[in-house]
């Protein structure tokens, strides 16, 4: 597998109308004015094919581990579908009737899409979901819905209309078709037509209606950030496999005043645990180190890679194929402590001391190519994260 050239800036061909000239302030003009706040349409922004068709996304969704969907019928008539599928059941499909269907976590299946991460350089590695990829007949479509996450939509193949409307929507205004949740009164203020290589940025809330207008493809790059629940269950994850500290928790008196105790009254429940209980979330460690730690979990299972890691064949392979793909699922995040540079991702911690600029590579969740990889101490940084797992060689 030989990895194309390195995927241009996603603004490169689709510049912002604020006229900034340079990529930083492209960037910041679209933090600035579209960011968490309205869609920005980028025609032609992702040019090049990707190694993704609608027969291989057909095949993936047979797997017994794919998360795949197929949705049928057009809006308000929707019936869902959760696979694994078998070979037969999208055989007996019509394409001339309307229907899609959906594939998560492709990335999983295909590591050579993470070349479009090349294209959002400023999206930090921790906070990207997953590469989700959808095949669409004719009047195909999943109904008009919000997420509660920022996306961009990539259109691969064929054309898509979109309608859209600023939101969130209340919730009298959703409804639920088979285990879908629409909106039932959507009233958008804007339509536009995806052809392949324009991309739509959608802001959390955004209500939207794709529908294909031919047999079309496109792939959604998701990018969220946990909820407070979903942070607390993996800094307790982490605390627990930690090991349990047998220091019994400060409980006496904070229940009432003891009996001649010096303070008299008790310190309120909270503020007499919450010391306690946020030094058994962090652990021993910086604070930093756990949370990377744990904004850096995996967002769903991975498939699991050959722990078996050689470091001459490590050296061949990244002579022959130029590159190495980050690892399926994989997320990191980088921090320093104390002038120690860490590379974290879930439970491994790399330290580092590349400068700046030598590090610069290894800070995006993106194909780590050769020709950035100029000195014996960066070969030697991406050999220590070859072995710890976060990225492999093209033919693995």
């Amino acid at each position: 597998m030989t990895l194309p050239p390195p995927r241009p800036h996603l603004f490169s061909f689709a510049p912002f109308p604020e006229g900034a000239e340079t990529t930083d302030g492209q960037e910041a003009a679209f933090f600035q004015h579209y960011w968490g706040q309205k869609p920005a349409f980028l025609p032609g922004a992702l040019p090049g094919a990707l190694p993704v068709d609608a027969d291989e996304l057909a095949a993936l969704a047979c797997e017994p581990e794919a998360e795949a969907r197929l949705i049928e019928g057009t809006a308000p008539e929707l019936r869902l579908r959760h696979g694994p599928f078998a070979d037969k059941d999208l055989e007996a499909l019509s394409f001339e009737s309307p229907w899609t269907l959906l594939v998560n976590a492709v990335d999983h299946w295909l590591p050579g899409l993470a070349t479009v991460f090349e294209a959002v350089p400023f999206l930090p590695p921790w906070c990207i979901d997953d590469l989700m990829v959808s095949f669409a007949t004719a009047g195909g479509s999943v109904g008009a819905h919000e997420d509660r996450y920022h996306v961009f939509l990539m259109q691969l193949e064929g054309v898509r209309g979109w309608a859209l409307a600023p939101g969130p929507a209340q919730l009298a205004h959703h409804k639920t078709v088979d285990g879908l949740d629409l909106l039932n009164s959507f009233k958008p203020n804007t339509t536009l037509q995806s052809r392949p290589g324009d991309v739509l940025y959608l802001p959390p809330g955004w209500g939207h209606h794709g529908v294909a207008e031919e047999r079309c493809l496109t792939l959604s790059l998701g990018i969220r950030t946990p909820t407070a629940t979903e942070l607390l269950e993996a800094l307790l994850d982490n605390a627990l496999e930690r090991g349990a500290d047998p220091t019994p928790l400060p409980l006496l008196p904070t229940f009432g005043a003891l009996s001649g105790h010096p303070q008299g009254a008790s310190a309120p429940l909270r503020e007499g645990l919450a010391g306690p209980l946020l030094d058994a979330l962090w652990g021993s460690g910086p604070s930093t180190r756990a949370l990377a730690s744990a904004l850096t979990r995996p967002p769903r299972q991975a498939p699991e890679l050959d722990p078996r890691r050689d470091e001459p064949a490590f050296h061949k392979a990244l002579e022959r194929f130029q590159a190495l793909l980050p690892a399926p699922g994989r997320r990191w995040q980088w921090i320093e402590d104390g002038g120690q540079g860490w590379l974290i991702s879930d439970q491994v911690a790399l330290p580092c001391s590349l400068d700046e600029n030598a590090l610069a590579p290894f800070l995006r969740l993106a194909p780590l190519r050769d020709d950035a990889l100029g000195s014996e101490a960066q070969r030697a940084f991406a050999w220590a994260c070859y072995e710890a797992g976060l990225f492999l060689v093209p033919d693995e």
